[in-house]
């Protein structure tokens, strides 16, 4: 595999702050090394990838794993509240007070979020040739679980599921359920 594959995914592909690189390049390798592999209904490297963007969307970074290397330790922790760059890097910013794009502090923090990236997709990875990974069961919250009787995994009312990201961003008969960035044309 060529060192400088993913180099294009730095801050967000090309500059544009969109998918974080960190989780591009994740996602590439991810696929590499389990395309083939134990696969069943569910493609497991699909699962493990869905995973890890759930994981990274609900995560306060930077996490303090990589402190003792960082001549900035302790630094604000931000929920990413998303896979995208610019969403998870303005807000962590607003939150630091950094103002510049290239400001050592965003630097150092886009550092550590790449290094925990590597570190749980290494610990998912390990989990999955040992034969102890399992894709995570979603359990909806009481005040959607009457919606998941129609549109779940046992039935699909309207060729519609909602138990899952890409579920909701397929969408049924009407369309996606889901537009990112576009809360007025999500169903």
């Amino acid at each position: 595999v060529p060192d400088m594959l993913m180099v294009h995914a730095a801050a967000g592909f090309g500059g544009h702050g969109t998918l974080c690189g960190a989780l591009a390049g994740a996602s590439v390798i991810i696929n590499m090394v389990t395309y083939g592999e134990k696969r069943d209904e569910y493609l497991q490297n699909n699962a493990i990838v869905d995973r890890l963007f759930w994981w990274y969307a609900e995560q306060d970074f930077p996490t303090e794993r990589f402190d003792d290397l960082s001549p900035l330790p302790k630094q604000i922790k931000v929920k990413a509240m998303s896979p995208l760059c610019h969403t998870s890097v303005s807000k962590w910013s607003m939150a630091a007070g950094v103002k510049d794009l290239h400001d050592q502090a965003k630097i150092e923090r886009c550092a550590k979020v790449s290094g925990e990236v590597v570190y749980i997709v290494t610990t998912a990875l390990n989990e999955f040739f040992d034969g102890k990974w399992v894709a995570p069961v979603w359990n909806p919250s009481p005040e959607i679980q009457h919606c998941i009787k129609c549109h779940g995994p046992a039935k699909q009312r309207a060729d519609l599921r909602l138990d899952s990201r890409a579920s909701l961003l397929k969408g049924g008969e009407s369309g996606p359920a889901v537009v990112l960035g576009q809360p007025g044309a999500s169903l």
